[in-house]
């Protein structure tokens, strides 16, 4: 099909121009047809609107956005009260199952400091209630999800993250880096289905933005090959964005890696599909600056910073 688009001005330069589309692909771009050539040509009349070429995201996480799109949103509050009083309305509404929470960010508050267990214990001890912060490396839990990743006081830090603790040496609910992934790992995972149709939901929302290829750069932080399989079934299913996949080490590399001759299956099978293809590998070299715990030269001013960034700086 052959469809000719006129009267638009093209979004790099500011001119008119026309533009000649076969077969969903520009096979020509010429400058402004005259109105009365217009008029008599059967083009598309944009009526003067910019056109811009569809934009590519280097960096984003699509299923997690597609999941993340389903939980509490805290991007709009801006105080303590706020997300608490957020927490307690989900909580109220939908009362089953973990509460997640998405865009939590302590620097909006005017103390700059965090929740702790103990606010959110107020609004429920006994369902896991699970905050993740805004740049995904920190988190705040209750003592219900605590308790569900079987992590109490006595519970040493792991490698690489931090299980931040009060002035008496008990947990408070702050969870940095690794210990954030740890908890939020103890969490029921989604199934390859509901994985896919996040994927198509995030990519829509991609899509109404004029965002036409995007690269998930975390991979595998779930479940590597359900999350294959996922992604191969939401390009079969018709996500309407390309999907360019970048796989974190540890699935791939590290001690508990998946099968290399599955691995190769797997992929084989999502490429498969022409708009999804694994692009590359991801290494985490640091953490967070909001956060505080991505190395840096100096100390952060924040109260109650990660306690040390020698073991993220390292991993």
């Amino acid at each position: 099909m052959k469809l000719t688009y006129t009267n638009f001005r093209w979004g790099l330069s500011g001119e008119y121009e026309t533009m000649v589309v076969e077969d969903d692909k520009v096979v020509s771009r010429v400058g402004a047809i005259p109105t009365e050539a217009r008029e008599n040509s059967g083009a598309v009349d944009l009526m003067g609107r910019y056109m811009l070429p569809s934009f590519i995201d280097a960096h984003c996480h699509i299923l997690p956005t597609g999941l993340d799109l389903n939980k509490l949103n805290l991007g709009s509050a801006s105080s303590k009260e706020q997300v608490l009083d957020l927490v307690r309305q989900r909580h109220s509404e939908q009362p089953e199952g973990w509460l997640h929470a998405v865009h939590y960010n302590q620097t909006k508050f005017s103390c700059g400091t965090h929740l702790t267990l103990a606010d959110l214990d107020l609004i429920s001890s006994d369902r896991p209630i699970l905050l993740r912060h805004v740049n995904g490396h920190a988190s705040v839990a209750n003592t219900a999800a605590l308790h569900m990743a079987k992590v109490n006081h006595q519970t040493k830090d792991p490698a690489g993250g931090h299980y931040r603790r009060d002035e008496a040496g008990n947990l408070d609910g702050v969870l940095l880096e690794r210990a954030h992934e740890y908890v939020t790992s103890c969490s029921p995972l989604p199934s390859v289905e509901e994985m896919a149709d996040a994927i198509i939901l995030a990519g829509s929302k991609m899509s109404e933005l004029g965002i036409a290829c995007a690269s998930d750069m975390m991979t595998g932080c779930f479940n590597l090959e359900m999350e294959l399989k996922a992604y191969a079934l939401a390009a079969q299913k018709g996500c309407p964005i390309h999907l360019r996949l970048y796989l974190q080490w540890s699935p791939v590399f590290g001690p508990r890696a998946m099968d290399p001759k599955l691995l190769e299956e797997t992929i084989n099978e999502l490429h498969s599909q022409p708009t999804c293809r694994v692009d590359g590998i991801k290494i985490f070299a640091d953490g967070g600056i909001s956060s505080a715990t991505a190395a840096i030269y100096g100390k952060y001013l924040s109260s109650n910073p990660a306690k040390t960034n020698k073991a993220e700086s390292e991993r």
